[in-house]
């Protein structure tokens, strides 16, 4: 069970879940499915009556997406053990250039010390392992409301506000 934060807000029932194996016709509502699926049958899931979603491992791609961004609900990254910085770019280009406006979510071996970062790159959502690294990230991310820089969140830098 993941330990949901969205919008900065602990959610208590988390409604997406990754669908492994039966991708029938009738897929339920809530469905993270990989992207490899999306690339191959994209046209018949953006007629799809439930509300679907996409995850994306640390080795794959997400340009064969962008057709079907419109009808995405959720854009899962899993991140790996292996420190790779590729969903935080990827994150910034759905938000900046292709105007995402779904969620965007942390999963995996993310550290809730990173929260604060992935947010300033366009993530909105974060499945923690436990509810103390949800507990954790959640304190982290309020000891540091402020940003110096522009970013995805706020688009000029602290001198330019004030």
């Amino acid at each position: 069970m993941h330990h949901l934060i969205k919008d900065g807000v602990r959610i208590a029932h988390d409604p997406w879940q990754i669908l492994a194996g039966d991708y029938s016709a009738n897929l339920p509502n809530g469905s993270l499915l990989p992207v490899s699926l999306w690339t191959e049958r994209g046209p018949e899931l953006c007629q799809a009556t439930a509300e679907l979603g996409v995850y994306i491992r640390e080795n794959e791609d997400l340009s064969g997406l962008i057709d079907y961004l419109p009808t995405i609900a959720v854009v899962a990254f899993q991140f790996g053990k292996v420190a790779d910085g590729r969903a935080f770019s990827y994150a910034r280009q759905l938000r900046e250039q292709f105007g995402y406006s779904g969620e965007i979510r942390a999963t995996g071996d993310f550290m809730p010390d990173q929260v604060g970062y992935l947010e300033r790159c366009g993530f909105n959502a974060f499945a923690c392992r436990s509810a103390a690294e949800q507990q954790t990230a959640l304190l982290i991310r309020a000891a540091l409301p402020v940003n110096y820089q522009a970013d995805v969140q706020q688009s000029q830098p602290l001198f330019r506000r004030r």
